[in-house]
């Protein structure tokens, strides 16, 4: 199959590269706005008590999360002098008059004492739009930039603010990501190709990849909901993989060429057949990885789902087509531009082998020689360096991005810090629990229900208070709010009550808003969360307990209960391709062994630098304390992937090798010394891909780029070089055992394949 379209693309080659330059013409206008289509969400889970207590609140109360916290602060004048009330007042005036802002709730519009910090220096406003996400993130900055200069310092954060810092500074690291990976990149081509037209082919493929593939997302995008971080998935990917492709296709064209003695069709076909097919399995291989985070509950894994799969299929497409028509217009020409002048000596026959160099064993086969005379010893020792590696792991603690992974300079994080120096924890971001009543809750029975559920709550431990219709008078007993409630929100307000208070009841819906003492979104927050929904509710009460530390708490919880199941399917439906890509069992097992144990090591390494905060000062962030949820996962779905296109590519030229001589050792040294220094050049060039993610300002990308690289580096390097020969040379023939039925049908498909046309 796979020669036979090497013979296609041969006969069409001008075809294929007219089509190609055909699609990438409109690709790029309709790649154009494919920033602003994406959204930095993906988050919601709907089936989760969180989400639906948003819900509840927002359609029973008309009460949201504050859109938009302005914080105010000034050191020479207190928050109750009239200069700062009369700078309040200017700044938050645009705001009161632009039709899609809904309310702004100040201590000064009759809200309590909890709006101004102890010191009596800071305050803030809360800003609720009447436009949904993710139209507030568009609108926040539009509604910061009318903001008149005061003599009072002040800050946007908040939900919308955050959200939109993310979704700039994303587009901005992907961007600075691009501009240090493709220079990089093509100076490393550059002395890996030792030729300047070969070393432009894998930028042309990535290009038309990337191209073709942001398309593609910004039409999906106009329909469906597609996270900002697909577009940084594609484009690391597109790169890394268009690099992979290339050489493995590139390397064997050269090498086939030099073979046939310059005869350019059975160099295509050949190479086509052979490292075309490795392409096409490895290419599978990633995208069973990628797909398997579809199986997760959020849609930012749906869309990094999406956007990976894209881009696999894309590069493949680009790699057994476009690539090959290239070469065979090129021909010999693909080593023109020459910046390395010697050549690689000429091959010869070698019985058993194959081919070998004319000057005897190569690096590779001497490396290969070396560890498998020494393979107990050699696979020992990696095996407990990457388990060592994998360690931190162990201690790992699961949290979410939140505005303290913002560079600090921005106005975001700058506001959410000052509130943090001036109130106590929890203060703006209380766990709100929604009570939907089947009682009338303006009633004597009513009242007395909520109260006694609110007294309830208050008392779990690390609950500072519970700020509701029915605890907001200090001193009061039941009775009183009996009487002041009698006649539902207009007593609230004949009382003079805050008009906060109003909007937070109603005959059968109420919210009462959990202070604790603890940070939000920390572990302790998230344990009170869970302690609150033990709290057992009055009859007739139905509670649902929400807010931010409640959401993350959920996210956690769906996450790692779905992960054995991702992890699972990936492994399982990887096996099964690899089974037939080696026609061996023994060989899928080990693969998918050696890439776990490589997967751990970043893993515990990413750990020990992020979460433990080590590398911090290296790398120019701030520890939030946690690994983001979404992280290992991410990382598993593309390094398991990743890694297997190594494992596909040599074990596929060990395999050719070993059906030719039927000698494992022969099959081993050969297949490395064909393979080594591709898949080393490859692995180095996809280390300087994900390692540009570092000199963005996210600490999200930041990890993402450590651990992708480091996994690469390591699984190129200790896990393909040594651990792979020590581990072939120890199992013997056993690496190629199969059951009798799967040999029979593979030797059945063998002798349909070779019959004689009938």
């Amino acid at each position: 199959m796979f020669a036979a379209l090497g013979r296609s693309v041969y006969r069409l080659r001008w075809g294929v590269l007219l089509a190609a330059v055909v699609l990438v013409l409109p690709a790029a206008l309709v790649s154009r706005d494919v920033n602003q289509r994406l959204t930095p969400g993906g988050w919601e889970l709907p089936s989760s008590e969180s989400f639906q207590a948003a819900r509840a609140l927002d359609r029973q109360l008309g009460v949201r999360s504050s859109d938009i916290v302005v914080v105010f602060h000034s050191e020479r004048w207190r928050a109750t002098d009239p200069i700062f009330a009369e700078a309040m007042k200017q700044t938050l005036q645009p705001l009161l008059s632009d039709a899609r802002v809904k309310q702004v709730d100040t201590y000064y519009s009759g809200g309590t004492s909890a709006f101004i910090s102890a010191d009596g220096h800071t305050t803030y406003a809360l800003v609720d739009l009447k436009v949904q996400y993710p139209e507030t993130l568009r609108v926040a900055p539009e509604l910061r930039a009318k903001v008149p200069q005061v003599p009072i310092e002040l800050h946007f954060t908040g939900l919308a603010p955050t959200y939109a810092a993310f979704q700039q500074q994303s587009e901005h690291d992907l961007r600075r990501a691009e501009l240090i990976a493709l220079p990089a990149a093509l100076v490393v081509l550059l002395l890996v190709f030792g030729s300047g037209v070969a070393a432009s082919l894998p930028v042309a493929l990535g290009i038309l990849s990337i191209g073709l593939g942001s398309a593609t997302l910004a039409l999906l995008a106009r329909g469906l909901s597609v996270s900002v971080f697909a577009l940084n998935i594609l484009v690391s990917l597109g790169l890394a993989l268009a690099i992979d492709y290339s050489l493995f296709i590139v390397s064997r064209f050269r090498e086939e060429l030099g073979r046939s003695g310059g005869q350019v069709a059975p160099a295509v076909v050949t190479t086509v057949a052979t490292a075309g097919r490795a392409v096409a399995f490895s290419g599978l291989a990633v995208m069973i990885g990628l797909a398997g985070m579809a199986l997760l509950p959020l849609g930012f894994f749906r869309s990094l789902a999406l956007a990976g799969v894209l881009i696999v299929a894309l590069s493949v497409v680009g790699a057994l087509t476009v690539l090959p028509a290239l070469l065979a217009v090129l021909g010999s020409r693909v080593d023109r531009l020459r910046v390395l002048r010697p050549r690689p000596p000429a091959l010869r026959p070698c019985a058993g082998a194959g081919t070998t160099r004319a000057d005897g064993p190569s690096r590779w086969e001497r490396i290969a020689g070396w560890v498998m005379r020494r393979a107990p010893l050699v696979a020992a020792g990696v095996v407990t360096l990457l388990l060592v590696l994998g360690i931190p792991f162990l201690h790992v603690r699961l949290g979410m991005e939140d505005v303290r992974a913002l560079p600090h300079a921005t106005d975001a994080y700058r506001g959410y810090a000052l509130l943090e120096r001036s109130f106590p924890p929890n203060e703006v971001s209380p766990t709100a629990v929604f009570v939907r009543s089947d009682v009338d809750l303006t009633s004597p029975a009513g009242v007395a229900a909520l109260r006694e559920y609110a007294l309830r709550l208050a008392a779990q431990p690390g609950v500072q208070r519970v700020d509701s219709v029915v605890t907001f008078l200090p001193n009061a007993d039941t009775a009183t709010y009996q009487r002041i409630l009698a006649d539902g929100p207009d007593g609230l307000r004949r009382l003079g009550a805050p008009p906060l208070l109003a909007r937070m009841f109603n005959a059968h819906a109420a919210e009462l808003r959990v202070v604790s003492e603890y940070v939000p979104n920390s572990r302790e927050d998230q344990a009170l969360v869970l302690a609150l929904r033990q709290v057992r509710a009055p009859e007739g009460f139905h509670p649902l307990v929400g807010g931010s530390s409640a959401a993350l708490a959920d996210i956690k919880a769906a996450v790692t209960a779905r992960t054995p199941l991702v992890v699972a399917v990936v492994v399982l439906a990887m096996l099964v391709v690899l089974v037939f890509v080696f026609r061996s069992v023994v060989l899928p097992v080990k693969a998918v062994v050696m890439d776990g144990l490589s997967i751990t090591a970043s893993y515990g390494v990413l750990v020990w630098g992020f979460q433990d905060g080590h590398l911090q000062g290296l790398l120019r962030f701030h520890s939030t304390g946690t690994v983001d949820v979404t992280l290992p996962v991410l990382m598993f779905g593309v390094l398991f992937g990743l890694s297997m296109d190594y494992e596909v590519f040599l074990l596929s030229r060990m395999r050719e090798e070993y059906d030719r001589s039927g000698n494992t050792t022969e099959a081993v040294a050969a297949g490395l010394a064909r393979t080594g220094r591709v898949i080393t050049s490859a692995a180095a060039l996809q280390v300087v891909v994900f390692g540009a993610m570092i000199a963005g300002g996210l600490e999200y990308l930041k990890a993402m780029g450590v651990g992708m690289a480091l996994a690469v580096a390591l699984d190129a390097t200790l896990v393909r070089v040594l651990l792979v020969p020590a581990l072939m040379r120890l199992l013997g023939r056993w690496n190629w055992w199969a059951p009798a039925p799967l040999r029979a049908l593979w030797g059945e498909a063998r002798r349909q394949r070779h019959a004689p046309a009938k």
